[in-house]
Parts: C-alpha cells; sequence; structure tokens
C-alpha cells in the first residue's frame, strides 16, 4: 500500500474515532516508506522520524497540491516555470475572522510576483501567478 492511500486510510479512521491496531499499523506503513529503517538487535524495527508537521505534509500531499504557481518570464525565449505548493504559510488568526475565507487565503499568500528570470543569459524579471488551485489547502 503506498504511502498516499495508507494515509487517506488512516485519515479516514482516525475521523471516525476508530483508533485500533489498524490505526497503529498504517501509521507505522506511512512512517518506513517516508524514513530509514533501523533494525533492532531484538528484531525490532526502529524508525527515527523526529521531523515537522510542514515536512509530513509535504511528504504526503505532494501529489495533491495546494496551488500552482506559473511563471513567465518577459523575454519570451525563457521557458515558463511551473511549481507545485503543499502549503500555504500565512496569519491564521487573522485569515479565520474575515467573512470571505476563499479571498482571504488568496490574499494572504505570500508570492514574489517579480523575479530575476533564473535562466543564466536572461537579464529580464518574470512574473509568478497562481495557475490553478487544488481541492484541498493545508495551513
Amino acid at each position: 500500500m503506498s504511502s498516499e492511500s495508507s494515509f487517506h486510510s488512516l485519515i479516514l479512521q482516525v475521523s471516525n474515532k476508530k483508533l485500533g491496531p489498524t490505526a497503529y499499523r498504517r501509521r507505522a506503513e506511512i512512517l518506513m516508506e517516508l524514513f530509514v529503517l533501523v533494525k533492532d538487535v531484538e528484531n525490532c524495527i526502529l524508525i527515527p522520524c523526529e521531523t515537522t508537521i510542514e515536512y509530513m505534509v509535504t511528504k504526503l500531499m505532494e501529489n495533491y497540491p495546494s496551488f500552482k504557481e506559473q511563471s513567465v518570464c518577459k523575454n519570451k525565449e525563457c521557458p515558463t516555470r511551473e511549481k507545485k505548493n503543499v502549503n500555504i504559510i500565512l496569519d491564521v488568526a487573522a485569515t479565520m475572522l474575515k467573512d470571505d475565507f476563499n479571498s482571504a487565503i488568496e490574499n494572504e499568500m505570500v508570492l514574489d510576483l517579480y523575479t530575476k528570470c533564473p535562466v543564466k543569459w536572461c537579464n529580464d524579471y518574470e512574473e509568478t501567478q497562481i495557475s490553478e488551485t487544488g481541492s484541498c489547502i493545508f495551513i
């Protein structure tokens, strides 16, 4: 079972308040796919998985981006760049107090609109916009 399907299955199980041996097994399967395993002498498997929640969400949800950035250089000869973004960093307290949550998310997103083009021979700037948004946002 892939970490994606294990993760979705774990979410469904925990959301139904059924935390038991199956949920713990799924959690272990997910961790075993994301981290280097260390086998112990006593036939136990240790999973050193000290990390941040941002890393875990990014790894588990990398195929389900919250939004995609599209960067287009003013010089039309440079290739268009696309970047998938799994999570959005914003001021949660300020965003939650607003009436229109979708507009709040859009307004709070940090995007460098104009940056120097990364192509070595180009001295122009590229403009970055959101090309599409996903069905879920991790804040």
